[in-house]
């Protein structure tokens, strides 16, 4: 009797995250020419799988747009694998990606974009639950990050392909914010998002150009300066930041040694 309620349970748990998450974020569009608007700094969604045998991924659009300087991404995800993409809408100019892989457990990372000038931007996650149980994410943005101005709902002639998530022709995929690696699925709607922390390579002298850079302080008293121009990408996991330049280098920065950070 147990075992049938502890069952019924893992059955409505989806459903729940699914109301928590269409109270705050529109429905999904999967047409790239008709992207959901991003309203506000935050989206959240869940991914249903598909039947058995059916290989296909799902993939919703977002758009958004970003003022010269730096955009923070913060992303967390539940039992979803896939890729999370953002391109420049005009000529779909690839800007970043996330490769994501479910491993039983809630995954988090992070991105930071820099702009030299105002951009409209273009959110694709695609991708799909590996197993039977609903897969589900949650974005957070924040730095140079604007939103976009909501239609009006009688002026809008044209409706965008909508993917809901009881419809099976499509799903969403994985997006997310920092979180206790031990809260339940239904908990990730009510956690708090972390704007993802960035680091410079201090193996390198600092690059007295114009521009932004990203000043850091160490514990033991070092300040490491580095031109934003030359930071590529950066991820956060597990208390370990992970910066990558242009050039391919790699470094690895547990937060235990980090006082602070700041773009100046």
């Amino acid at each position: 009797m147990k075992f049938c309620r502890l069952k019924a349970l893992s059955y409505l748990i989806p459903a729940i995250l699914f109301f928590c998450f269409a109270a705050t974020v529109p429905a999904q569009s999967s047409d790239q020419n008709n992207a959901t608007p991003i309203t506000s700094n935050e989206i959240a969604a869940t991914i249903k799988a598909r039947d058995i045998g059916d290989a296909r991924l799902t993939t919703h659009f977002y758009a958004f747009n970003g003022d010269q300087g730096d955009i923070f991404i913060s992303v967390v995800t539940k039992n979803f694998t896939g890729d999370i993409d953002i391109f420049f809408a005009e000529g779909l100019r690839p800007v970043t990606k996330m490769v994501i892989y479910a491993d039983g457990g809630v995954n988090e990372t992070g991105r930071l974009i820099y702009l030299r000038k105002p951009e409209k931007l273009l959110l694709r996650i695609e991708g799909r639950p590996p197993g039977d149980d609903t897969a589900v994410y949650r974005i957070k943005f924040g730095g140079s990050f604007v939103a976009m101005t909501p239609k009006n709902k009688g002026a809008d002639k044209a409706t965008p392909k909508v993917l809901l998530d009881d419809d099976k022709s499509s799903k969403v995929n994985s997006v997310g914010t920092i979180i206790d690696p031990y809260a339940k699925p239904a908990e990730i709607s009510k956690l708090p998002v972390k704007t993802p922390k960035t680091l410079t390579i201090p193996n390198k002298k600092p690059n007295l150009v114009g521009g932004p850079h990203l000043v850091i302080i160490l514990k033991d008293g070092k300040r490491i300066e580095y031109p934003m121009s030359e930071v590529q990408s950066f991820t956060f996991d597990k208390g370990v930041l992970t910066v990558t330049d242009k050039d391919g280098l790699t470094e690895h920065f547990p937060m235990v040694n980090v006082v602070r950070f700041t773009i100046e």
